[in-house]
């Protein structure tokens, strides 16, 4: 093997995830392999179009080819305060999607991972999605939320321990699913093959 390298890119909550502790038992067995990753909150599959990285892993990858799934997760709702009072919610309730789609949501743009699944989640639903201000980045979008300019949805790993003031955090009804996992390039390096195999292998023991 020339390149004995292996770079992912990878959404900022990879460290809390089953993908992560995989990654991590493959480079105990693969010491020849150096493994990095770095992480962002946005544009990871334009890295990957263009050999920034081996692999991303990101979240809403179901329907994309060249994917391998390794965690499944609930989405979560974060409403300002105030909506939550207009909406007679309280903590031990969940919200409707029928509730959310009346709101204005505050969601990644049209081409991350996570809309698309966002989109086809709420389309089996028979739900519309409401009018939608874009923002890929989760912080800002919790800052908007903080200041009750609309509410938003997320995977439960992907949120910090301590939401803004002015956020709260419910389930979802029904309950939407994230998927998350590694996917490649329709060509991938070598090592991210060899990486690739050894996640099949794992996932049919």
């Amino acid at each position: 093997m020339a390149d004995k390298r292996l770079f992912i890119l990878a959404q900022p909550d990879f460290p809390k995830t089953k993908g992560f502790q995989l990654l991590t038992r493959f480079m105990q067995g693969h010491r020849e392999i150096k493994v990095s990753f770095a992480t962002r909150t946005a544009h990871l599959a334009a890295a990957l179009a263009t050999g920034e990285c081996d692999l991303i892993f990101a979240a809403g990858l179901t329907n994309q080819a060249h994917a391998l799934i390794t965690d499944q997760e609930p989405y979560l709702a974060v409403l300002p305060t105030p909506l939550v009072s207009q909406l007679g919610l309280s903590m031990a309730t969940t919200v409707s999607l029928d509730q959310l789609a009346e709101q204005n949501l505050l969601l990644p743009s049209q081409g991350h991972p996570l809309r698309r699944e966002l989109d086809a989640n709420f389309k089996m639903a028979g739900t519309p999605l409401p009018s939608v201000e874009e923002e890929d980045a989760l912080d800002l979008r919790l800052t908007k939320v903080a200041q009750f300019l609309g509410a938003t949805l997320a995977p439960q790993s992907s949120l910090p321990t301590e939401l803004p003031a002015g956020c709260q955090l419910f389930g979802l009804s029904p309950a939407l699913l994230s998927s998350q996992g590694f996917l490649a390039p329709a060509q991938p390096s070598e090592t991210a093959r060899v990486f690739l195999e050894w996640l099949q292998e794992q996932s049919g023991q």
